[in-house]
């Protein structure tokens, strides 16, 4: 039931492709062997833009200009003119053209899906026909949403929902402060009232009052002393700038979290095209087996074995791809957006995020005895920076001054002045034979003092509490800075193994590169078999993926060492890096 339509390129198709019948459309690109070199991009273009799937003869260009499948024919066609060559020299030698094959069951059938086409007409493969093919522009999303790891960390800080939260945090501090300054502030009252009482009770007024009345009253106090206000106040302050610590200590968590996810974004796309390679050099091994198999060289064992490794290599590629795509959602929940916004991460090589990241610091770990004198100025750093301790000190200034408004209670009063007016607006049924009294307005001012004598030895009680609540922060000041010190003193010594992890992995994986293709050459000569050449690629993919992964894993170590110091130095302005270096530097002068 398919019906063919022919066309050339230079026809205009937007008639065509507009009507209703395209829903059932897929094209079929022959070779275009004209002049304009566009045309066949052009072409490709309009076709996915109204979301028609395509393939062609040659797969391997086209699928480059934007076609959704197509065989790897490269390969393919390279054998035909040997072929022919082989079919001359026979005929040359005097054998009977008649007799010489024509087919050539040698052809691989290497298929090709364009999965960035896949994903701009919304039209994908199912997964058996993708583990079967060599999936092109896996990681490739067409987005204006790239970040770079500043962007990403600047939009992080905008953004994060746990920093908001703490900022809340330190907006209601702000309030508690506002709110215990109004205990110290002027407190007055008006009010009114309409009462009615019995008759017994207004004549003993003598006519001061009446059955009913309509009365004003205000009343005014104010605070002179009050140590508990005082010291609220006080504490109320402090606890302000606890919570701008804990916000602090957030926005740190934040950029390290973001940081190693968006690290972990790109180590995962350098994975996805390992995983993508390894299985490029599967399908190649497993076409030099079919090849030798053909020609009855080797057994089905070998494409048997080399089957096996496909599919295990396919599996490893999907794996890498949802591993991708799972640090893309998390960077999103990071950054607050929506978790499945698609997103892209500004192509940047291994070396530039390094020097991003360490800078110059990397001359002051290349050996033992830098890292331990290093150590001791991160630790001395961290001390001074760190907002885990500065809120542990905060806390204990809470305490100190808690306890010292518990010892003024035993010798400081409370002092209070007050004042109050009562008008009346209005006397009504006042009883016969009683002449009013004009006291409309009535008013008093007092002083009042207030100091407790003895209260069941509650004061003194409180006191050794706080003796005991500061012995306590004491101690766990202690605990925190040595959990610090043997937090950074650790990650320094992870640091400086990965820095040297990382020469030791690349020499790995170039000698593991050139050794399987000295075995692939061997094998499809048959001086190897098929054991040793699985085993040569694995070594190039583990040392390759080893040699990846250590400097992806150098740069997180250096990010969580800089986390445990309370300083990011790809953060910092010149002037804090200026500082943080002739820091350093006076530091080892002085060793």
């Amino acid at each position: 039931d398919v019906a063919i339509v022919t066309a050339n390129y230079q026809d205009d198709l937007t008639a065509f492709l507009a009507s209703d019948t395209n829903r059932y459309t897929a094209a079929y690109l022959l070779p275009y062997l004209g002049e304009d070199e566009e045309l066949v991009a052009q072409t490709l273009t309009q076709l996915n833009e109204y979301q028609i799937p395509t393939t062609s003869l040659f797969g391997g260009d086209y699928i480059r200009e934007g076609a959704l499948v197509g065989y790897k024919t490269s390969d393919n066609i390279r054998k035909i003119p040997r072929r022919i060559a082989l079919n001359v020299m026979k005929i040359v030698e005097g054998q009977n053209a008649k007799d010489l094959p024509v087919g050539m069951e040698t052809f691989d059938d290497n298929l090709i899906i364009n999965m960035e086409t896949a994903r701009r007409i919304n039209i994908y493969p199912d997964f058996d026909l993708m583990s079967e093919a060599t999936l092109y522009n896996l990681e490739v999303i067409p987005t204006d949403n790239t970040l770079t790891l500043q962007s990403a960390i600047a939009q992080a800080l905008a953004n994060n929902l746990d920093i908001k939260i703490d900022q809340a945090n330190v907006d209601i501090s702000n309030t508690e402060i506002d709110i215990a300054k109004s205990e110290m502030l002027p407190s007055l009252d008006v009010s009114t009232s309409y009462s009615v009482q019995d008759e017994v009770s207004t004549l003993s007024k003598q006519g001061a009052l009446g059955r009913s009345n309509f009365l004003a009253t205000g009343e005014l106090s104010q605070i002179i002393l009050a140590e508990p206000v005082l010291a609220n106040i006080a504490i109320q302050k402090m606890l302000k700038y606890n919570q701008e610590e804990s916000l602090r200590q957030t926005q740190m968590d934040i950029v390290i979290d973001v940081a190693q996810t968006y690290m972990n974004i790109l180590f995962a796309k350098s994975n996805l095209n390992i995983q993508q390679e390894n299985v490029a050099r599967t399908r190649e091994n497993y076409a030099i087996s079919k090849a030798k198999e053909s020609i009855g060289y080797t057994g089905s064992s070998d494409i048997n074995r080399w089957e096996a490794e496909l599919a295990n290599a396919n599996s490893e590629l999907n794996s890498a791809y949802a591993s991708l795509r799972q640090a893309k959602f998390l960077l999103n929940q990071l950054l607050n957006r929506p978790i499945d916004d698609v997103i892209e991460i500004a192509d940047v090589s291994l070396e530039s995020s390094m020097l991003l990241i360490t800078d110059a610091r990397t001359d002051l770990i290349d050996n033992y005895g830098k890292l331990e004198v290093f150590a001791d100025f991160l630790v001395a750093f961290a001390k001074e920076n760190l907002p885990e301790l500065a809120q542990i000190n905060i806390a204990t200034d809470v305490e100190k001054r808690l306890q010292l408004s518990r010892k003024r209670a035993l010798y400081l009063p409370n002092i209070a002045a007050s004042a109050s007016a009562s008008r009346i607006l209005g006397r009504y049924d006042v009883p016969t034979g009683l002449n009013p009294i004009d006291i409309s307005t009535t008013w008093n001012i007092g002083l009042g003092l207030s100091y407790p004598i003895f209260q069941g030895n509650y004061r003194k009680k409180l006191i050794e509490q706080s003796n005991i609540s500061l012995t306590q922060l004491k101690d766990s000041k202690k605990d925190l800075e040595n959990r610090l010190e043997l937090r950074i003193r650790s990650q320094l010594e992870s640091v400086g193994a990965a820095y040297s992890k990382m020469d030791l992995s690349n020499t790995a994986a170039v000698a593991s590169n050139k050794n399987f293709a000295i075995v692939q050459d061997a094998y499809s000569a048959g001086q190897s078999n098929v054991t040793t050449l699985i085993d040569a690629q694995n070594n190039a993919l583990f040392s390759k993926l080893s040699a990846t992964n250590a400097v992806y894993s150098f740069i997180l170590e250096f990010l969580t060492l800089e986390r445990s110091i309370g300083f990011y130095n790809f953060l910092a302005t010149e002037q804090e890096k200026k500082t943080f270096f002739q820091d350093v530097r006076n530091y080892l002068f002085a060793q």
